[in-house]
Parts: C-alpha cells; structure tokens; sequence
C-alpha cells in the first residue's frame, strides 16, 4: 500500500539512510571524501549519493564523452563505497544544454547511466531542481505552450528506458523542479504551471521516489503532516533530500555544525528514506553530519543533546570537546531553531552563556565591555584555539579570524561609536556571534 494509506504498517527506520553530496560549490577532492565517508560509517551509512552542483560531467557536460581521468575516479568513488557495502547513487543534472525534448540528448544521457552502471553504481537519480520553473526551447527562449511537468516525465522515460535496453537495473529517484512548497522557489526561478506535481506524477512510473526538502528549502522542522501539505493525494514514495548541515549558496558564510534537530519521530511513516547534505567543510561537516545519521537510524530514541554529546565524545579527545562546543556557539546561524545556555548539559553550553552577554551588553549600549566579561572571553578563546584539532582549526580559520576582529570591536566599542563599529564589522563575510552581526 502507498506511504499515504492509514493502514499502512511502517517500518520503524529509514529504507536509504545516508548523504547527498549535492552542494554548490568546489567539489571535494576524493581523500577529503573518503575520509568523510569512513568517519560516518559507524553511525549507519548505507547509501552515498554523488551528485556535485559542480561536476560538470553530472550537469553542464553531461552530454559529452567522460575523460579518461573522470572515468577513473568515478570507477574507484563506486568501488570504494561498495567494499563498505554502502550503495553508489549517481545524481545526474538534466539542466543546459540538456534539454527534455531532444531526443539525442535523452540517448546521450542514458549511455552515460549505462557507463556508470558498468562503474558500479546501483542507483540513479535524476535532478530537475534549481532550473526555471517552464518549458524553454532548446536556444534558451521562453517556449509558448507545453508542460514542463510532462515534458521531464517524457525525458526521464525515455533515458531510463534505454538505459535498461543496455543492460542497467538500478533503482531510480527523481527530483522534480517543484521540490518543495517553499515560496523561495517562486521568487528564484518563477511561477509553476498550475498541476506541476499531478502532471509530473501522472507521467512516472510508480517506483520512482520524488526528493522532498521539506516545507521549506532549508527546513526547520519536518513531520509526516508536511507530507501531505506537499502530495495532497498523490501516493508516491519520497526520499527527504535534508539541506542541514549543507552551507552553501548564500549560506557560505555561515557554519552550521550543530545537531540536528525539528525532524518528526515518526517522520518514516511519510518519507521512504533519508540523505543529508553536507557542509563544504568536509572535516568540520562530519560532526553535524553524524547527528544526521543518529536520527535517521533511531527516529523514535533520538535525542539532540544526547546526539550531540555523543558525537563529540566519538570525534574528539576530552580536551577538544568543550573547545568545539563554544566554537559551534559563537559561530551559530542556520535554519534549526536556536539553542540556549538553559538547554545545555554541564560542562556544555559556555559559548551560549558569553553570546548571550556579549549580545545583551551590545544591544543596551552597556559599553564598554566590563573586565570580567573580558576575562571570560579570552580564556575561552584560547580553549578554542587550543582545543580545534590542526584539521578543524584549518577550516575553521575564516571564523576565528572573525571572532578576533569581533573581540578587537566589541572591546574598542563605546556607545557613541556602536553604529559605526557594527558597519565595519558587517563589511566582513564570515558569520560569527549571531544578533550582533543582525541585530
């Protein structure tokens, strides 16, 4: 029976439990992958989806031959996941010069699913997100007539299709370009054409799983009820494609290293499987990442403090573990919802605390800074700067930069010279100390 039917029994976790890699942005070098993938593998990693913004030969050139270095670096991604009995997915990106209604262009596709197939990837999913929201002709011109919906479904049959008439049987995924009900995708790339999603529907074949973000592109929260706001009546499987801990786009500035938090316990009663997407940072992404994976594989037991503290204790020596918890604090902006000192567990939540005097004495006007305040503040920063491992220090270093420069204007700041000193600091990129940088 479909996800959608009450009397449906469910199992208790997640059919793909596992990561996107589907960021904008520079691509990971593979040691950087692999050593991310092998620090995740104890918390239940069973699929990895490759699916770069930027690999060209996924998307902007995926209609021409692989390279021979290509080749053999996609070839050992796939056997390096395999030996770990993770699955391969590959996520192609049907955008320009792709287009859905040429022919050729659907064959060219399907011999490069077939050539990943021989790789060893087990799975494909084709991607339609981030493009405009209607039919184009293939010279990039606004087509007059036509569904967009239909027109993907079209394209999608007919690659899979002879992809299996060379010899591939793999699972597939499908992201559609509506993938969320986030007004944020109307704003960017326009209007959908009225019954985008029953259209899309209509013409899939039904083992075919949709990617959700949940209600929102990056959501806070996501229960079995956005579900429905989102298919109405449409009974098909959906894989959540979750955008936390992921920071890219216009989220390059900020690091989002905390737990995750705001998924629904019962969340696998509507979704067939779960894939985060990581942070570009892949050393300092493997954190939040493995709360991800605590969720996914115990939906019902699972606890953000717990989640947290056990992961540190996981990842870190004891001497490092207070250091990363006031770093993840001070550097806190995503779309989860906020954590105060009040929720933390001793001996955690001392960045909390600060933030929120440092906030308080800022927004007051209570300048400058008294002593003990200040006295608290460097000794925590020499614990963070002490405490970060060399790797997470490494890219970590455009936020503790910031924190620096923050501390060199708070301390200087007097009331009369706030406004000016919060100008100087916002013409800065790195995100640091939460209402301070918007108050």
């Amino acid at each position: 029976m479909p996800p959608d039917s009450p009397n449906n029994t469910f199992p208790p976790a997640f059919k793909d439990i596992g990561v996107v890699e589907g960021f904008y942005g520079e691509v990971w070098r593979p040691a950087a992958r692999y050593w991310f993938i092998e620090q995740l593998m104890p918390y239940g990693l069973n699929t990895y989806l490759y699916a770069p913004k930027h690999e060209k030969a996924f998307g902007a050139e995926l209609l021409r031959p692989l390279a021979k270095a290509e080749s053999q670096r996609l070839e050992e991604l796939a056997g390096f996941l395999t030996e770990r009995e993770i699955t391969p997915w590959a996520g192609l990106h049907f955008e320009p010069p792709f287009h859905p209604q040429n022919p050729d262009h659907q064959q060219r596709a399907a011999a490069r699913v077939a050539e990943l197939w021989r790789m060893g990837y087990r799975g494909f999913a084709v991607l339609f997100d981030d493009l405009a929201s209607h039919l184009k002709n293939p010279d990039g011109t606004a087509a007059t007539g036509g569904s967009l919906a239909q027109a993907q479904a079209a394209a999608f049959n007919g690659v899979r299709a002879e992809a299996e008439r060379r010899g591939v049987g793999a699972r597939w995924w499908v992201c559609p370009s509506k993938y969320t009900l986030d007004a944020l995708l109307i704003r960017e790339y326009g209007e959908f054409e009225e019954g985008y999603l029953d259209k899309l529907h209509a013409g899939l074949p039904p083992d075919v799983a949709w990617f959700w973000t949940g209600p929102r592109v990056c959501s806070t929260t996501v229960a079995p009820a956005d579900r429905q706001a989102f298919m109405g009546n449409l009974h098909r499987p959906l894989v959540l494609w979750d955008n936390y801990p992921v920071n890219d786009a216009s989220m390059v500035n900020f690091l989002h290293l905390g737990p995750l938090s705001g998924r629904a316990a019962d969340l696998p009663q509507a979704v067939e499987s779960y894939l985060f997407n990581p942070m570009s940072q892949a050393i300092l992404g493997a954190v939040p990442g493995a709360t991800c994976l605590l969720y996914a594989n115990n939906p019902t037991g699972y606890d953000t403090e717990d989640a947290w503290e056990t992961v540190l204790e996981d990842f870190l020596p004891p001497e490092a573990r207070l250091a990363v918890d006031a770093f993840e604090a001070l550097t806190r902006r995503s779309n989860l919802t906020d954590r105060s000192a009040e929720q933390r567990r001793a001996p955690f939540g001392r960045g909390e605390a600060l933030r929120a005097l440092l906030e308080s004495h800022w927004a007051k006007q209570d300048l400058p800074i008294p002593e003990d305040l200040s006295r608290e503040w460097k000794d925590l920063m020499r614990q963070v700067q002490a405490g970060l491992p060399p790797e997470m220090a490494e890219e970590a270093a455009p936020w503790l930069e910031r924190l620096e420069q923050a501390w060199a204007i708070f301390s200087a700041a007097t009331p009369t010279s706030r406004n000016e000193q919060i100008m100087r600091f916002r013409q800065g990129k790195a995100f640091v100390l939460g209402k301070w940088f918007n108050p």
